[in-house]
């Protein structure tokens, strides 16, 4: 591994109605690199403030993890702000020179509260090379989760979906806050893996 030496701050209120959380990593080793992160949720109606920053711009510590021969700099970015009820967030990351993601992320009331998120992720550079084509150029993603309904204290993962070159992943799922219970059932179909070889 590589030793990192970091200096953490932060701050957090939680009340009827509100919460938020203030958290700040800098590194103090030399080295550039930080994390941030605000969050504020409150108000009437519900309002949802969101932004999240991290970069590690030597890129050594994602190369080491990675076993990556060249620096893979690293940089994130989420933000999101607006009425929960009709909230949009966005977030994107970059590694090294090719690898990265994309996703945006929607919240919509009603009863309850409907999450769904599209996004595309880049990750064959971060891949050992015998993995890269089953990852292809891009690794695609969607999801809707249902939660907060009034009367069923549920989470509900009503669709997930993942596509990459070696095939796509179907599923979804149920979480009962109340007695714990857990259910869920996933399709995957593949391809012939000997195409992508």
């Amino acid at each position: 591994g590589m030793p990192v030496t970091l200096a953490v701050s932060g701050a957090g209120t939680l009340g009827a109605n509100r919460a938020a959380a203030q958290l700040n990593i800098e590194r103090t080793d030399g080295l550039p690199g930080h994390a941030t992160l605000d969050l504020a949720l409150g108000g009437t109606p519900l309002r949802l403030h969101l932004t999240a920053d991290v970069a590690e711009p030597s890129g050594k510590i994602l190369a080491t993890l990675t076993g990556a021969a060249e620096p893979l700099p690293l940089a994130i970015r989420l933000t999101g702000d607006g009425a929960l009820a009709d909230w949009r967030g966005r977030l994107t990351a970059t590694a090294g020179k090719t690898a990265g993601l994309d996703a945006d992320f929607r919240i919509t009331g009603g009863d309850g509260y409907h999450f769904t998120t599209t996004g595309a992720a880049r990750v064959a550079a971060l891949l050992p090379p015998p993995l890269r084509a089953l990852a292809g150029p891009e690794v695609r993603l969607a999801a809707a989760v249902d939660f907060g309904k009034d009367k069923d204290d549920a989470i509900e993962l009503k669709s997930l979906k993942l596509q990459a070159a070696a095939g796509e992943i179907d599923g979804a799922g149920r979480l009962d806050q109340t007695t714990g219970a857990l259910a869920g059932q996933a399709v995957v179909a593949a391809p012939s893996l000997a195409a992508l070889t």
